[in-house]
């Protein structure tokens, strides 16, 4: 069972908490997941089964795309609406068109503090981890980008609500871009609901609840929901081999094809067997008309020396029978 299942986390659940019970539902102890979601949050969360787990960081590096709920008038000690209120302030003087032009202050490139409540490494421990312990540690801020910003709807008052849609890189933390956008406009802010729409190519259409999962593998039936390795990196160039190239690759070597528009582009190939299926990454080279292709990152096993003998070589001529 190799492939990527995308799952509706459903909110109270922790990314691992579905993990688990993937493993149980699919009798399978090679689940992972690709980007973390909060706990209250719900929405696509892609799982990696099987070999498809040595793909689960080259996913969660693709954008992602959140629906947020935003609160004015009141800053939290974990930036949601779980923490403790640090400040309260009446929002009834917000406008959208205020909003709207703070917004624009957090479209692109900027740079955020990682919030207490994340997983981001202190020291060898995780920031939950000191936050549960009562301990606030210096954080680097960090750079991320805001692909688009979008205000969809504002309802005005004391504790005035945003629904905001947010293109952002890996790495950003909706709910410190709340807190942010709270702090610039001077009445603080928080965030109240978090719905992950897409990662990558992956979109919440496309997901199943884990009900519906389960009730698929009961009927032996999960595989049509389960996208293949392959199609989980078709927004990659790719190129299909010979079975001598695939030999090849899968033992780590590099070969020649030919050069076109969409790896002239690329910096990373995904390299097929002729039947289609994933057999590496690799990091392309180009060299005029022509392109090497050295793999990064193999899938498969590649054949046995035996095997490879046994193939090259024809049957032997069975032995003559005595008289």
């Amino acid at each position: 069972m190799d492939g990527v299942l995308i799952v509706n986390k459903p909110a109270g659940w922790t990314s691992h908490d579905v993990v688990a019970k993937a493993r149980g539902i699919l009798r399978t102890r090679r689940i992972g997941h690709a980007g973390t979601l909060d706990p209250s949050a719900t929405g696509v969360l892609v799982l990696c089964i099987g070999r498809a787990t040595r793909l689960a960081q080259h996913i969660a590096d693709g954008e992602k795309e959140y629906m947020a709920t935003a609160v004015f008038g009141a800053a939290t000690d974990t930036q949601d609406a779980e923490g403790e209120v640090t400040s309260s302030t009446d929002a009834t003087a917000l406008t959208g068109e205020a909003l709207e032009r703070a917004l624009e202050l957090f479209r692109g490139r900027i740079r955020q503090i990682p919030p207490m409540v994340s997983a981001v490494h202190h020291s060898g421990r995780r920031l939950y981890e000191l936050a549960r312990e009562g301990r606030e540690v210096e954080r680097e801020p960090r750079e991320v980008e805001i692909h688009e910003l979008k205000l969809l709807d504002f309802r005005p008052g004391e504790r005035a609500e945003a629904k905001l849609r947010v293109v952002c890189s890996k790495g950003t933390y909706v709910r410190t871009l709340c807190h942010d956008l709270g702090g610039n406009l001077g009445v603080g802010a928080h965030l109240a609901e978090l719905v992950r729409t897409r990662v990558g190519r992956f979109r919440i259409e496309d997901s199943a609840s884990l009900e519906d999962v389960a009730a698929l593998a009961a009927d032996g039936r999960v595989g049509e929901k389960m996208i293949p390795m392959a199609d989980a990196l078709s927004h990659l160039a790719s190129f299909r081999v010979s079975e001598e190239q695939a030999t090849t690759v899968l033992h780590g070597g590099q070969i020649v094809v030919p050069g076109t528009a969409a790896t002239a582009r690329s910096d990373e190939v995904v390299i097929l067997s002729s039947a289609g299926e994933l057999l590496a990454l690799a990091k392309p080279i180009r060299a005029g008309t022509l392109m090497a292709l050295q793999p990064t990152r193999v899938f498969v096993d590649p054949p046995s020396s035996e095997a490879l003998n046994t193939k090259r070589s024809p049957s032997s001529p069975p032995e003559a029978e005595g008289p």
